[in-house]
């Protein structure tokens, strides 16, 4: 289908790494036959950001904490946004090389010097060149100079509904590990055992969601 198009990311890749664009049986070839690949759909009309339009996508996170013999589970509602460092171009085999447009994070936008990257040091005003943005600041602007009507209420339930699906998922592979590995020290010690997830979250045009991913140790700012 020359209308399709997919993102193959490697099952243990950070911060971007050897994310490719695959559009044809040749680009499948090109992957690396020592990793297993996650292979997902890729979605050509997202959610822009700024004037610049650039391509947004979100982390959400929450923290799972055994104490008390009880699972608490607290939910994170300052989220995060990256951004693609170039405008936003629909993917087409002419540009599907283009990754600053393309793709939110990759590895080359934390090379040493890489000139695209622009560290976030205004917390009071939304910048088309940020890489991230506070999720004030995310706000901000769909509020105030977007079509986006009652955009952070919309987003705030997306993200909530993601978490309550993750966490029902993922609470029987944190009882797992606590039970093996920590219920000893919990119990002699009294120390608190927990974990954050991260999940990476893309909107279409239409706020239509996407589940992309969740991380163990997730980051939440900038690397640089």
């Amino acid at each position: 289908n020359p209308d399709k198009y997919f993102i193959a990311k490697i099952n243990h890749g950070v911060c971007g790494a050897m994310i490719q664009i695959v559009h044809s049986v040749e680009d499948l070839e090109t992957l690396d036959p020592s990793y297993e690949y996650c292979v997902q759909y890729y979605v050509n009309d997202p959610l822009l950001f700024g004037h610049r339009q650039r391509k947004i996508d979100f982390r959400s996170s929450f923290c799972q904490i055994f104490k008390d013999d009880q699972l608490h589970v607290y939910f994170n509602t300052r989220h995060q946004a990256r951004c693609a460092p170039d405008s936003y171009e629909p993917l087409s085999e002419a540009n599907k090389n283009n990754i600053e447009s393309h793709i939110t994070c990759h590895e080359r936008y934390f090379e040493p010097n890489y000139p695209k990257y622009f560290v976030t040091d205004d917390f009071s005003n939304w910048s088309d060149y940020y890489n991230f943005q506070p999720w004030s600041l995310v706000c901000k602007y769909y509020n105030e100079e977007s079509k986006y009507e009652n955009f952070e209420e919309r987003a705030q339930k997306v993200f909530k509904d993601f978490a309550l699906q993750t966490n029902s998922l993922l609470t029987p592979f944190f009882r797992f590990f606590f039970e093996i590995g920590s219920r000893e020290t919990y119990v002699k010690k009294g120390n608190v055992f927990f974990n954050l997830w991260g999940m990476d979250v893309l909107m279409d045009e239409h706020m239509k969601p996407y589940w992309l991913e969740y991380n163990i140790v997730p980051a939440n700012g900038d690397i640089n």
